[in-house]
């Protein structure tokens, strides 16, 4: 009976230490899983940073376009102005050419009848 007896203490204190042993690696499970479940919801969070920072670049990067588009634009509102305020000093300056060369034609009329007027007067 005493070998019996100590068979038996022997398989309770078997049975006794695996079931600390597996207490002891349930708790350290959980105590993983619980580290493992906090890594997965800062890298939640990271990941939903990230995406804020992208959408905020993408935001900015839009923004520049569109001041770059309004920049573009008022060059070109720039450029066809000076092209029309060129365009009407050419006509100004063809309007005052055709002034001229009228004037210089009237002036060379009226000069050819008193040169004509003065041989008249020459000649008497």
């Amino acid at each position: 009976m005493e070998n019996t007896d100590k068979t038996l203490k022997i398989i309770l204190i078997t049975i006794l230490v695996v079931t600390v042993v597996n207490v002891v690696i349930m708790l350290f499970q959980k105590s993983q899983l619980g580290e493992i479940k906090n890594n997965i919801t800062l890298s939640q969070n990271n990941i939903q940073d990230a995406l804020n920072n992208l959408k905020s670049a993408r935001d900015s990067i839009n923004a520049m376009q569109k001041d770059i588009q309004d920049f573009k634009d008022n060059i070109n509102k720039i450029q066809t102005n000076v092209e029309v305020m060129n365009v009407k000093k050419e006509l100004d300056e063809a309007k005052a050419q055709g002034q001229v060369n009228s004037k210089v034609k009237t002036l060379t009329q009226k000069r050819d009848s008193l040169l004509k007027e003065m041989e008249i007067l020459n000649a008497n």
